[in-house]
């Protein structure tokens, strides 16, 4: 029972961590590389190697660089200097997922004048 509490704790420690470097390291490509690779090389969500686990871990490390995309795209906006090509890649990366739905989303929202998340 103790060891999971201290389990516990320690999760919720690297939790806060991950949040105050994600705070303070966000606007830093190098950061949403190294988070993507530390999803690609975390254990503890299973400790058997199989091809599900890589599934799940490759999924963490596409959602880390998907978030840097629309972290980048959202101060594009709020700055006003969104492009058109800028526009292209964000539509191309969904695609380039096999994420048709949301690629098809903001192609909408673009078309109408206004990008939304």
């Amino acid at each position: 029972m103790r060891q999971g509490k201290e389990k516990t704790k320690a999760r919720k420690l690297v939790s806060e961590i991950l949040s105050d470097m994600k705070r303070d390291f966000s606007a830093d490509p190098e950061y949403w590389d190294w988070l993507a690779r530390l999803e690609m090389s975390d254990d503890s969500s299973t400790e058997e190697k199989n091809d599900d686990a890589m599934l799940f871990k490759l999924q963490k490390a596409v959602q880390v660089y998907e978030e840097a995309i629309k972290t980048v795209y959202e101060k594009a906006e709020a700055v006003g200097c969104l492009k058109e090509e800028l526009d292209c890649q964000y539509i191309s990366f969904y695609a380039q997922l096999g994420r048709l739905e949301e690629a098809k989303k903001v192609t909408e929202n673009l078309c109408s004048g206004k990008l939304r998340f």
